[in-house]
């Protein structure tokens, strides 16, 4: 059985790896928090349950936008500034 911090590198890995097709990560971007909210709202049933079931269905689907802009950000964000000041540094 692995160590548990070797799992979560190994699925941190695997998720950047995947993350690497921009198009499908703009997708999962856009089309993954919607979906979520349906989930939650039809499927599971939170329409019905009043303010509380609305509160935790737009909470979810926010959290998963979030992990998906982070996700994103963390791939395809601009490096050159960064490059600059560290030359700048040496």
């Amino acid at each position: 059985m692995k160590p548990q911090a070797e799992i979560i590198k190994e699925i941190d890995k695997t998720s950047s790896q995947d993350s690497l097709n921009k198009p499908s990560s703009v997708a999962r971007l856009v089309i993954l928090p919607p979906v979520i909210l349906f989930n939650e709202l039809i499927i599971k049933g939170a329409l019905f349950r009043g303010v509380p079931g609305w509160k935790k269905a737009v909470n979810t689907s926010l959290l998963c936008f979030v992990t998906e802009a982070k996700k994103y950000e963390h791939d395809y964000k601009d490096t050159s500034e960064m490059e600059r000041d560290s030359k700048d540094f040496l």
